[in-house]
């Protein structure tokens, strides 16, 4: 649809209920996470005392009377009051100053300049930690760093598949066809370097410095650049998971082909910062503190979309407070993994101001057609849950990455990628083909299309659902064409009926969000035209629709009927039934009635209401007044609903019906159609005939 007609933008989800309960008091923390500071005394201490941990605590600290130490950008604790409460708490026996390397314990500053009120420390037991806990000015303890060793630092072999493509002798991953990235490439106002000029930031274990199509094929295009800090001593790469990261999202084409043979990043023409924070995924070397210092550093090298594979069992208030920081002051994106091999989705992508990456397994590798299913289990190789927006495709060992060269302090020259970190990777790139090609939009204004670019269509369990609906993977699958500019359906929307000599317009609408070329049978280039109806008849319009960045073209044909009309009910048929399984269990459905079925050319559907029925004797009779939705506590009900982007004659409605279990819900789908005169737009096995009360 053109930028003019784009329906108002929904805003990226903030901190839900977080205001002010009182002048200068902010509200507890949020209680839809599970905080270190809130486990049982034994389990935060078993936390604290890891064997990676070994003591190491991280303590945030408040004014006695407010809920929390940093809220809205400010720090609400005085530096005279932060210093008292520091004193008592290094009063405390056994608790002390962590004597740590300083790039563990470095604290960032707020919005306000000030140093976050956090005080790293070294505790000698659990009496101590209980000490801690019981100050007035505490707020929150947790330990210092992440989790347990070597998670994620493995180079798994690459098994070709040949679904892959190929682009100069660089191998283009199965997964990118199944997105509608390589489509995307050629959207780009500079289709040498799709992505340019946006800057993904990656946070994780750094790369190998043997990775010369991260390093030494940047430096290729000097348009383009790359960056590759740390926050901890080690410089380098020495686990293999930042590499493969980054080399998915961003790896530059090898158009020289100098280099052994790699694989073609998706955004191969943005801009890249990798910072190491850690030595694993979630493991060594790897501190909270360092892992703000890293997120920071991006974005202040200029990173639009900072990649986040790593997790946390329980929510981190200083990891916390320090993304909305970010995420408050600047456009940035945060996409996070889902989790991988864990029974639910982790922090940080359980916030709200991230978006949360989980991945499917696709059916089949060489069909996208062919549907995806997620994850199951206990502990399944993607997490998926309430938390997820969206879903990118994975395989078993064959989405290629960047591995470093071999036998030079890498391991391999293509390894494999998945679980959820492959899923973060993919969405990183997707957003910045998105971004690049309306590099001045807002992030609320890119995330939204990204959005309405998703799908549920093809995830078995979730097909019959509204992308954004799902309780486990959100939008569902991204489409990297539609939301960098493309488009892949057309249609005309206004009246199917006229009476003659009257006057009409017709309007095309795409679902994409360029200013798109129009040119209709009339001659006229505008995206509506006005047409004076002639003598009883019909009328036959078409317009053909081009995207002016890559040449696509879509014709699409509009017959309207000169005539009298008239109005008449129809009904869905057969009806839509649902029965309890057993007593008491209740349940919701999602029906997708009548799916692509039309009616003949010149009716045109006017509402569409629910009407419950009764079996009596065999037969379905109507039961109570025709409504668009209905409600009645602890039996059933439904709601119905046209879904946006159908023609007038489309006989397609989304409809959801629930039961408590107790009554089975009975529905048909009440239609209220506009007919010419002498035409029956009834459809049999779709609907069944009705009249239009007087």
């Amino acid at each position: 649809m053109d930028p003019s007609e784009e329906p108002a933008e929904q805003p990226t989800p903030e901190m839900t209920g977080e205001n002010w309960i009182a002048d200068g008091v902010p509200p507890a923390r949020d209680a839809r996470f599970t905080w270190y500071h809130e486990l049982p005394a034994e389990a935060l201490a078993r936390e604290i005392f890891s064997r990676k941990n070994r003591g190491a605590a991280l303590v945030t600290l408040k004014r006695p009377e407010l809920h929390r130490g940093y809220f809205n950008g400010t720090v609400l604790i005085s530096e005279e009051e932060f210093a008292d409460a520091r004193r008592e708490l290094l009063d405390l026996p056994g608790v002390s100053v962590l004597d740590g390397d300083e790039h563990e314990i470095t604290l960032p500053r707020m919005a306000d300049g000030r140093l976050y009120p956090a005080v790293v420390v070294a505790v000698a037991n659990a009496t101590a930690v209980a000490e801690i806990k019981s100050l007035p000015a505490f707020e929150s303890i947790e330990p210092l760093f992440v989790a347990q060793d070597g998670v994620g630092c493995s180079l798994p072999p690459y098994v070709p598949n040949p679904a892959d493509g190929e682009i100069s002798d660089n191998r283009i991953p199965w997964t990118y066809r199944h997105l509608g990235i390589v489509q995307a490439w050629d959207l780009g106002h500079s289709v040498d370097r799709p992505g340019y000029p946006v800057r993904i930031g990656v946070v994780d274990t750094g790369v190998f410095p043997s990775e010369q199509q991260l390093i030494e094929v940047f430096d290729w295009d000097s348009r383009r650049s790359h960056s590759h800090q740390t926050v901890v001593p080690k410089r380098w790469d020495d686990c293999g998971h930042g590499t493969r990261i980054a080399g998915l999202a961003a790896a530059p084409l090898d158009i020289q082909n100098i280099y052994p043979r790699k694989i073609v990043g998706i955004a191969y023409g943005a801009n890249l910062t990798t910072v190491k924070y850690n030595s694993g995924v979630v493991a060594t070397g790897g501190s909270r503190t360092a892992l703000v210092s890293a997120i920071n550093l991006a974005v202040g090298e200029g990173a639009r979309i900072v990649n986040l594979a790593l997790g946390m069992t329980y929510a981190s208030t200083f990891v916390y407070d320090n993304i909305v920081a970010v995420y408050n002051t600047t456009q940035t994106i945060f996409v996070c993994a889902a989790g991988t091999f864990v029974p639910s989705v982790v922090f940080p992508a359980s916030m709200p101001h991230v978006l949360a990456a989980a991945a499917v397994r696709s059916r089949d590798a060489a069909d996208p057609q062919a549907g995806y299913e997620l994850y199951s289990g206990p502990f399944p190789e993607s997490a998926s849950g309430p938390e997820v927006d969206f879903a990118a495709v994975n395989g078993d060992g064959d989405i290629p990455t960047t591995g470093g060269s071999a036998g030079a302090g890498g391991g391999v020259n293509v390894t494999s990628i998945g679980g959820s970190s492959s899923a973060t990777a993919h969405m990183s790139g997707i957003l910045a083909l998105a971004w690049a090609n309306q590099f001045d939009a807002p992030r609320s204004q890119v995330i939204s299309r990204l959005r309405q670019s998703g799908s549920l269509r093809l995830i078995a369990g979730e097909e019959n659902l509204t992308p954004g609906t799902s309780t486990r993977v959100g939008y569902g699958i991204p489409d990297a064409y539609l939301a960098a500019g493309g488009f892949r359906h057309a249609s005309i929307y206004g009246p199917s009926t006229v009476l003659p000599g009257a006057s009409y317009t017709l309007t095309a609408e795409t679902d994409g969000w360029l200013p798109f070329n129009y040119l209709w049978d009339t001659g006229e280039h505008g995206r509506s035209v006005t047409v004076t109806a002639g003598a009883s008849g019909t009328m036959n319009h078409s317009v053909t629709v081009t995207n002016p960045l890559d040449g696509t073209t879509i014709q699409v044909p509009h017959t309207v009927v000169i005539s009298g009309t008239h109005r008449r009910i129809l009904y869905s048929d057969p009806p839509i039934v649902h029965f309890p399984p057993y007593p008491f269990a209740g349940g919701t459905y999602d029906d997708k009635v009548n799916y692509g079925v039309s009616m003949p050319p010149g009716c045109a559907v006017l509402n569409v209401l629910g009407q419950r029925v009764v079996n009596v004797g065999g037969r379905y009779q109507n039961d109570g007044p025709p409504l668009r939705s209905l409600y009645l506590a602890w039996v059933h009900g439904f709601t119905v609903d046209r879904p946006g982007g159908v023609s007038p004659q489309s006989l397609t409605v989304d409809v959801r019906t629930w039961h408590g279990g107790v009554n089975a819900i009975r529905l048909k789908v009440h239609y209220v159609i506009s007919e010419p005169d002498g035409v029956d737009g009834n459809v049999p096995g779709a609907t069944v005939h009705g009249w239009y009360p007087a």
